[in-house]
């Protein structure tokens, strides 16, 4: 479950930083397009690191404290 929060808040984050003025149905397709991408990344994490739930959980606070500093400073 620590893949859900990075694949969720890192699609946050592109939407925030390069959609801006995009119209809500393009925008809403090319996220949810965007998570496959993040997914396979978290399965390539699994089998190439020695402590994937280690690496993950400490990608999904980065993208999370990222997220959450977006909403502050817009």
């Amino acid at each position: 479950m620590v893949g859900f929060p990075l694949g969720l808040f890192t699609s946050g984050l592109v939407s925030f930083a390069f959609l801006g003025n995009t119209p809500l149905d393009v925008k809403s397709q090319f996220m949810m397009w965007w998570i496959t991408p993040i997914w396979l990344l978290l399965i390539a994490l699994i089998y190439f690191t020695h402590r994937p739930r280690r690496t993950l959980f400490v990608l999904s606070i980065v993208v999370v404290i990222e997220y959450g500093l977006l909403q502050v400073i817009r």
